[in-house]
This record gives C-alpha cells, sequence and structure tokens, in this order.
C-alpha cells in the first residue's frame, strides 16, 4: 500500500491543478485502497483512453488515461 502511496506522489508532479486529478485526490485513501485490493486480486482492468489533439509546436493526437 506504501508503494501506491509514493507513485502517487511521483505521478502528481506537474498535474495537482487537474480536475481529475483532484477528484481522485478527494478521495485519495478509499481510491488507493480499491486499486490496492484489485491488484492484489489480480482483477484490475484498466479504464478507457480519452484522446484528444494537440498543436503545440505541430498536430498530434495524444491518448490519456483516465485517473
Amino acid at each position: 500500500m506504501e508503494n501506491l502511496l509514493v507513485a502517487w506522489e511521483h505521478f502528481l508532479c506537474g498535474k495537482r491543478k487537474k480536475k481529475d486529478i483532484m477528484i481522485f485526490q478527494a478521495k485519495l485513501s478509499d481510491n488507493l485502497n480499491d486499486l490496492y485490493n484489485l491488484l492484489k486480486a489480480r482483477t484490475y482492468k484498466h479504464s478507457e483512453y480519452s484522446a484528444f489533439n494537440i498543436s503545440d509546436p505541430k498536430p498530434r493526437n495524444i491518448h490519456k488515461a483516465i485517473v
């Protein structure tokens, strides 16, 4: 469980003000506990990716994992 918390802290770098991050963070202990239980039971399934386009400095199609 401690490893998940450390991983979350590393993941947060530069993302703290994003809406989906703040929603997950609001119930962090519950969310990490749920994740831990899914991983332990080997039943974790990754969710869909959201796709969007950017053009900075060149056009790219980005697929972002949903938190």
